[in-house]
């Protein structure tokens, strides 16, 4: 559990920054992230003039979109599980990238039916995270690393260190 230092501002600070949420939020360490994140962008559109071009945009938007998806899951597992934090997350998502190319390469399903299939394999995974943690008692931490090494193990001996090519389009 955090614990909650009062700082007493300096006459120099309250009159700089006053005592305003804003006062607060300029002098925290997400307002230095916030700056350097918009330093990183600054530099980037010098750097490179198309950046900010409509085809760019586009492309980082739906190369983005996964990470945000698993993002927010994250986000409630760590508001609501007390602030832990789910280490499988990217081995899962691998996994069931993998599982999806080959049912419906390799196995010849239908795309729908294939993401259905990996829905309810990846759906297992989470219960056996409830099961281990509940009933087993084992640290959450222990059950999504170890889930984490077991799924990036099986998408690398699944496919053989290979892409899984023949997708349609």
């Amino acid at each position: 559990m955090k614990e909650i230092v009062n700082v007493e501002l300096t006459k120099h600070e309250k009159k700089q920054f006053g005592d305003t949420k804003i006062g607060y939020f300029v002098r925290s360490t997400e307002f230095a992230i916030l700056l350097a994140l918009i330093a990183l962008i600054a530099f980037t559109i010098i750097m490179n003039p198309r950046f900010l071009s409509t085809f760019n945009l586009q492309t980082l938007a739906q190369q983005w979109a996964i990470y945000a998806i698993l993002a927010i899951g994250e986000v409630f597992v760590i508001v609501i599980g007390g602030g832990a934090v789910d280490l499988s997350l990217g081995g899962i998502a691998a996994f069931s990238g993998v599982l999806v190319s080959m049912f419906i390469v390799d196995y010849h399903i239908q795309p729908l039916l294939a993401v259905i299939l990996v829905l309810a394999i990846s759906s297992g995974w989470g219960l056996w995270h409830g099961l281990a943690m509940t009933k087993l008692n084992v640290p959450p931490f222990i059950t999504t690393l170890g889930t984490f090494a077991i799924t990036t193990g099986l998408s690398e001996v699944v496919t053989k260190g290979w892409p899984v090519v023949g997708l349609p389009r």
